[in-house]
Order: C-alpha cells, then sequence, then structure tokens
C-alpha cells in the first residue's frame, strides 16, 4: 500500500515511520517465505537424488540381477559365409558341427512378359478385352495343402488398375507379396513364409477371371497370346525346408533362422559345414559385475555426500537488500552450500543408504539353498572398504583399483570354474535389492508411485507455507490501513491545536 502522508502539521515523517513500522511486521512473512523457498529447494533436490536412485534401480540392478547376464558365451564360427550366429547364452560349452544340405525357401510365381505399353495405372478395361462392366472373381492360396478358401477370394472391377489389383492381392493377408517389374514387364509374386508347405496358386473359375489373369501374365493352361505361346504358370515353385545335420542328427526346419539345443544361427548358403565353438565369456560377465559394483559405488558417494553436508544452519536465507550488496555468482555460491545441505542427516536417504548396504554386504533377507557354492559378495572377492569410506565396494584383483590391484582375483577365478554358482548369488542378492528398492518407492498416502521421497507431503507443505503467507499479506494489509489513519488522525488533531492555537495567538494580540 503506498504510504502518502506527508507529517506538514507534525512536522514528522509519518511516511518513513509507517514503512519502518511494516519492516518490522514483515520480519514473519519473510520468515514463511524463506521456509517456503526452503522447502522448494529441498524438493529439487529430492528429485534429482530420486532420479539417480530409479536409474540404478531401473538399468543396473535390473541387470545385475537378470541371469542373462551370468549366461553370455563366446563363440567360435569356422566358416561364417555359411551361418551366422547369434544370442546363443543357452548353448552348452564345446564344439558343434553343423553341415547344412538346403536352405528354407518360399514359393515363387513369375508373369509372362506384358505389352510395354502396360504400366501400374493401366485399367483391366483398358487390359482385358470386353471387360467394361461388373467384377470378375479370383481365389488364392499360399500352401500346397488345403482347398481354396472362400475368405481369400479378391474382387476385380473394370476400373481397377495394375496396381490396385496387386494391393489387392497383398490386402489378402495370407503372406503373398506382389510387385510389378516395370524394366521387365512383369508381375511377380512370393511368400513371404518359407517351407516344404508353401505354394502358391490361383483358382479362377469364376467366368471371365482366367482373362483377367491372363492378361496380367498368369495362364491356367498353355495358350497362344499375341503369337507367343505362353505355358501354363498358374501355380508357383513349391517352398523347401531346410536341411542339416547337428552334430551328426539330421533335422528340418520351414525356415533359415534356427535355434537348436540353445544354438541360435542364421542360414545363409544351401551347402558346407562349420564347426561353433562355445566358450564361458569370462570377461563379459566379469565387466558386467565391475559395471554394477561401479554404479553402486558413484550412487553410494552421492548419497554420502549429501548425509554428510557441512551444516548451514548459521546460514540465514538472503534478503532482498543482501542480495543488492552481492555479485550473481556470490548468491550462486551462497545459495548452493544451502541446497548442499538439505538432504543432511536426512532419515528417508539414510534409510536406503543402509539397506542397500546390509543387503549387498551381508545379503540381509537374502535366503540360500544349504548346498549354495556362495552366500555373500565377499566369498567372490566383493568387499568393503575402510570405515571412512562408508559402504564402497572393491573387487580384489581389480587392476583399476591400486590398493586391490595386487589382492587374488577370487571373483575372474569363480565365474571361470563355478559360473552357476556365481549367477544363484549375484541373481539372488540382485532380486532382493531390486524387491527392496521396489518397495520402498511404492505409492502412499505421503508419497507418489517410483518415488524414494515424500513429494506429496512436500507439495502440501508448500501449499500450507503459501496459504500462510497470503493470510498474514490479508493481515499486514490491514495494520498497515490501521496505521495510516492513526498517523492522520493524529495530524488532523495536531493540525487543528495549532488552528486553536493561532486564533487565540491572534485574539491575544488584538487586545
Amino acid at each position: 500500500m503506498a504510504i502518502q502522508l506527508s507529517g506538514l502539521a507534525s512536522g514528522i515523517d509519518t511516511g518513513s515511520m509507517i514503512e519502518e513500522l511494516m519492516k518490522a511486521e514483515r520480519l514473519g512473512v519473510k520468515k514463511l517465505e524463506d521456509k517456503k523457498l526452503k522447502s522448494q529447494w529441498q524438493n529439487e533436490v529430492w528429485k534429482e537424488m530420486n532420479t539417480k536412485l530409479y536409474d540404478f534401480y531401473k538399468k543396473s540392478v535390473f541387470n545385475f540381477k537378470s541371469m542373462s547376464s551370468y549366461s553370455k558365451k563366446k563363440l567360435t564360427n569356422t566358416n561364417e559365409s555359411l551361418l551366422m550366429l547369434s544370442n546363443s547364452a543357452q548353448a552348452p560349452n564345446g564344439s558343434h558341427t553343423i553341415s547344412v544340405s538346403g536352405m528354407a525357401a518360399g514359393s515363387h510365381l513369375t508373369g509372362h512378359k506384358l505389352d510395354e505399353s502396360v504400366t501400374k495405372t493401366t485399367t483391366m478395361a483398358e487390359l482385358v478385352p470386353g471387360f467394361d462392366t461388373g467384377t470378375r472373381t479370383i481365389n488364392l492360396k499360399s500352401s500346397v495343402s488345403g482347398d481354396f478358401d472362400a475368405s481369400n477370394e479378391i474382387t476385380i472391377e473394370s476400373t481397377d488398375t495394375v496396381n490396385d489389383v496387386l494391393k489387392k492381392i497383398e490386402g489378402l493377408d495370407i503372406g503373398i507379396k506382389a510387385q510389378y517389374d516395370t524394366n521387365y514387364n512383369r508381375i511377380y509374386l512370393s511368400t513371404e513364409e518359407t517351407g516344404a508347405d508353401v505354394q502358391i496358386a490361383f483358382d479362377t473359375s469364376d467366368t471371365g477371371a482366367s482373362d483377367v489373369m491372363s492378361a496380367l501374365g498368369f495362364s491356367l493352361t498353355d495358350e497362344m497370346v499375341g503369337g507367343e505361346m505362353r505355358t501354363a504358370n498358374a501355380v508357383g515353385s513349391e517352398g523347401a525346408s531346410a536341411t542339416f545335420m547337428y552334430n551328426g542328427v539330421e533335422y528340418t526346419s520351414d525356415t533359415n533362422d534356427v535355434d537348436i539345443n540353445g544354438l541360435s544361427f542364421t542360414i545363409k548358403e544351401a551347402s558346407g559345414t562349420t564347426t561353433i565353438g562355445v566358450t564361458q565369456d569370462t570377461d563379459a560377465i566379469y565387466d558386467g559385475i565391475k559395471q554394477f559394483v561401479d554404479d553402486y559405488n558413484d550412487l553410494i558417494k552421492e548419497i554420502n555426500s549429501k548425509l554428510g553436508a557441512e551444516s548451514t544452519r548459521k546460514y540465514d536465507m538472503l534478503s532482498k537488500e543482501d542480495k543488492l550488496a552481492m555479485t550473481k555468482e556470490e548468491i550462486e555460491m551462497y545459495e548452493k552450500k544451502i541446497k548442499d545441505s538439505l538432504l543432511r542427516r536426512d532419515d528417508t536417504l539414510e534409510t536406503i543408504q543402509r539397506s542397500m548396504r546390509e543387503i549387498l554386504n551381508s545379503s540381509m533377507g537374502v535366503e540360500f539353498e544349504s548346498d549354495a557354492s556362495y552366500k555373500f559378495l565377499s566369498d567372490l572377492g566383493i568387499v568393503t572398504g575402510n570405515f571412512e569410506e562408508k559402504g564402497l565396494l572393491h573387487i580384489m584383483g581389480d587392476d583399476s583399483d591400486i590398493a586391490y590391484a595386487n589382492k587374488p582375483d577370487r571373483l575372474r577365478e569363480a565365474i571361470e570354474k563355478d559360473p552357476e554358482g556365481v549367477q544363484a548369488l549375484f541373481t539372488k542378492v540382485g532380486n532382493a535389492l531390486y524387491s527392496d528398492l521396489a518397495d520402498k518407492m511404492k505409492a502412499t498416502k505421503t508419497s507418489s508411485a517410483l518415488t524414494f521421497y515424500d513429494d506429496k507431503a512436500m507439495s502440501g507443505r508448500m501449499k500450507d507455507y503459501e496459504k500462510e503467507i497470503s493470510k498474514m499479506e490479508e493481515r499486514l494489509e490491514r495494520i498497515e490501513k490501521r496505521y495510516v489513519a492513526q498517523f492522520a488522525a493524529m495530524e488532523k488533531a495536531i493540525q487543528k491545536s495549532n488552528s486553536t492555537g493561532n486564533w487565540l495567538a491572534q485574539q491575544l494580540g488584538v487586545q
């Protein structure tokens, strides 16, 4: 509220006096605004921390608990032109011999050469003599077995173009691809599927349908067209299955993509022999475990820095006047100190840290079979350092860790000798950690789903502060009006007193 009192009667700067009085009154609002801003900063800091925790849960812990992380194989292939290997994590270690004698193939049907005047936009009325009105029905199938199905009919109209007919064939959803090659003026049909039971065939028993197919380059019988003898070609080639020997036993496959005894490969040539070597990929498994340890240590360092931050209890929130006397960089540095301390000794973060350390350091809550090879990460040489590190993990024998590089490499040795035991330990510990973190970010009355902290409660507090500030602002407005009224009354009284004194003085002077 603007203060316009002049204090002419009293000689007092009443405007400045009211302004000073209101500064004192506004201290309560400043405290609330500071609390609201601090709560807002704390929410922002927790959001950033929540993102890091969730990323660790979703990526690092998920990979740590996944069995596939410990089933990685190293594959060798003596004839890469014959087979292309893909993921074969479940393949047994050893040597596997594969001899290919045939590739899987689909059915192909090639039309006779059409007149050079024919294009994709040529209509059936232009292509087929006498087809000016009405429709023609054609039935197709893509399998050797079975009869023609009425559901696989296409209806051709005289206004349909060559391209329209090809689209209708593909639209039957029986796996036939149709293409018109303008370079050679032929229509090519082929099946997407491969295998011995695959074959394209037409049924043109509908009146006039054979004329349409003949005009498109497909004949039911041998016929003379434009002085050229066209042999019957309403039935395509039969598909074929892939045939191969695996470790001395013959197999067939409807496709060239084969999965057998944990091996996955694609046949690329029709004949040949190769030997597949399968060994445990120790390096890949070790690197995956080390990546988890590195990710965990990075997270623990971040948490420790938050929990052990320097106290800023003596740091008051800056006022407008404070900021006017400081540079932008000074303001940012000052406020950063406060922000960095907002999760100091935070109960929620301490609980998360303690729980992770208990699960990883002592397998807390993890149930093992009595004959389990390993029950603690330390059994595999994954250990904690001194107390000052507050839970950081180290891998004995890790070349990148100076303090532990010369220690026995138990982890690599265990992966090579007992990969199943290593897998059992890490998947169980990983699942326990994954479940624990999932429980800690379940939705509650005070927190949202996938959130580790009480975000709802924080938002509620900020709204409460806003309401309190709004109420206090209204109260201050009333106080200011009261001050203005009181000083106005004082000025009026003084002015009246001055007028009375002047009158008396005049009267006395006249006498």
